[in-house]
Parts: C-alpha cells; sequence; structure tokens
C-alpha cells in the first residue's frame, strides 16, 4: 500500500473525511469526495513553510471551482498534518519562489526543473493535526 493510500485512510479515519485516492496518474489532484478535491504533499522532514507548487494549486483552484468544490491542500510532515482551504488564503499576498527539483516526486528520474512555489505559513493553515 503505497504512503498516499495510507494518509487517505489516517485522515479518513481523524476527521471522516471519506476521501478516495484518485485512479487517473495525470489528475491535477490527488483525492476527492463529494465536497472536496485534495491536493496532497507527504514530506519526511519539517519546514516552518508549506511550499505549494504555483500551477499546482492555481490548477487545484481552478478545477474545484468548475466541479463546484473546496480546494484544499494536506500537507504531512514530522510534526503533524497542516490543512490549507484554498478558497479562504488570497494566494497573491505571498511572493512566488524559485526552487529547483527533480521533475517528479519519483527519486529515480534525475532530470532537473524549475518550480515555482508559493511559501505558506503553516499559522495560515485552515486545521493543524498533531501526531498521537
Amino acid at each position: 500500500m503505497s504512503r498516499e493510500i495510507k494518509f487517505i485512510e489516517w485522515l479518513n479515519n481523524k476527521l471522516d473525511l471519506k476521501l478516495k485516492k484518485t485512479d487517473d496518474k495525470f489528475c491535477r489532484w490527488d483525492a476527492e469526495n463529494e465536497h472536496y478535491l485534495v491536493e496532497l504533499k507527504i514530506r519526511g522532514r519539517y519546514y516552518s513553510e508549506k511550499l505549494l507548487q504555483a500551477d499546482k494549486g492555481l490548477g487545484l483552484i481552478q478545477s474545484a471551482e468548475s466541479l463546484d468544490k473546496i480546494p484544499l491542500y494536506i500537507v504531512s510532515d514530522e510534526k503533524g498534518v497542516y490543512i490549507y482551504n484554498l478558497n479562504q488564503i488570497n494566494l497573491l499576498e505571498y511572493p512566488i519562489c524559485e526552487l529547483v527539483a527533480p521533475v517528479t516526486t519519483e527519486f529515480e528520474k534525475h532530470k532537473m526543473i524549475t518550480k515555482y512555489c508559493y511559501k505558506l505559513p503553516e499559522e495560515i493553515a485552515t486545521k493543524t493535526l498533531r501526531y498521537a
């Protein structure tokens, strides 16, 4: 079972979200339910600012609007889980930074590209969960 599926199950148990992982690997979001489209990031290290890839965040907002759903960005790291309701955040208030990173999160791929990301402070997360 993948880390994403385990994390979705954990979220469903903790918050009763009834999220389902998307089947399409080219989909703009990782999971959804009746009310939400969700982009997930599972980080191995803690960072006080959570990076949201600009194109993914804006695409998620656009898709959610067209489907009359709420776009959520959920980040997990070693300190907790941070849930951002992107409808409640004005992304234009946050500067875009450049980050040179692998083209995909599959680490056997070594091609590097420049990604443009928003740095979201954890204090603006709509909800924060701590691991018990």
